[in-house]
C-alpha cells in the first residue's frame, strides 16, 4: 500500500496474482477510483508515490523485477494511465523511492545492489542510470533509503548548492550512504551491524 504525501486522500495497492492489477482509492470515502491492468507478474510487490501525488512507480515480481511508471495528469487518478515499463534486475528488491519529482528520479535498491533512473516527464521514456560508488563506498545490501535536500559547497567562496535530488541509503555494513543523483557523496558510520530501517 502507497498513500500519496501531497493531501493524503489517494491511495494505490497492489494485487497478489499471476496477472496483477493496479487499485487507486479515495481514502476518505473508500472508494475505488480506478482499476488499472500492470504489466507485472505474479504480483506487485512495491508501490510508490511521488510527493506531487501525480506520479506512481511500481515493481514487480517478476524474474527481472519490473519497474513501471504511471502518471495522472490532474492528481486524481481517474485519468490513471501506464507510461512506461522497463526490467530492472533479478536480484531481491527491498525499497523504492522517488528522489524528485520534478526532474522525474528515482531509486530502488536491495541485495546486493542501488539502481537509478530517469524518466522524461512528456514521454515518459526511462533511462537507467548505474551508481558510483567510488572511494567512499562499495557494492553491498542496500536495506533503505529516504529522500532527503542536501546543501553541497562545490567551490571555496561559493554558497552552498541546495538540491532536492538527494538519498540517504542504510547498508550491510552500518554505513549510511548519501547519494547526491546517482554518486555517494558521503558515507557515515551509523551502526556496527546493517541498517535496516
Amino acid at each position: 500500500v502507497s498513500v500519496e504525501s501531497s493531501y493524503r486522500k489517494i491511495a494505490a495497492t497492489g494485487e497478489y496474482f499471476d496477472v496483477p492489477m493496479l487499485h487507486i482509492w479515495n481514502v476518505e470515502t473508500a472508494e475505488q477510483i480506478i482499476v488499472l491492468k500492470s504489466p507485472h507478474k505474479n504480483s506487485i510487490s512495491l508501490i510508490e508515490f511521488g510527493d506531487n501525488g501525480r506520479w506512481l512507480a511500481t515493481i514487480g515480481n517478476d524474474e527481472f523485477h519490473s519497474l513501471a511508471i504511471w502518471r495522472s495528469h490532474g492528481s486524481h487518478w481517474r485519468d490513471g494511465v501506464l507510461q512506461s515499463v522497463h526490467p530492472t534486475t533479478s536480484a531481491g528488491i527491498d525499497w523504492l523511492r522517488w528522489m524528485n519529482d520534478y526532474h522525474c528520479s528515482l531509486a530502488h535498491g536491495g541485495a546486493d545492489h542501488i539502481l537509478f533512473w530517469t524518466i522524461s516527464p512528456t514521454a515518459g521514456i526511462m533511462t537507467q542510470v548505474m551508481p558510483t560508488f567510488g572511494i567512499k563506498g562499495k557494492r553491498q545490501h542496500i536495506y533503505c533509503a529516504a529522500p532527503f535536500s542536501l546543501s553541497i559547497k562545490e567551490g571555496s567562496g561559493m554558497s552552498p548548492l541546495t538540491t532536492d535530488n538527494a538519498l540517504v541509503t542504510g547498508t550491510e555494513s552500518g554505513h549510511l550512504y548519501i547519494w547526491h543523483k546517482s554518486e555517494i557523496h558521503a558515507s557515515v558510520r551509523g551502526h556496527h551491524a546493517p541498517v535496516c530501517v
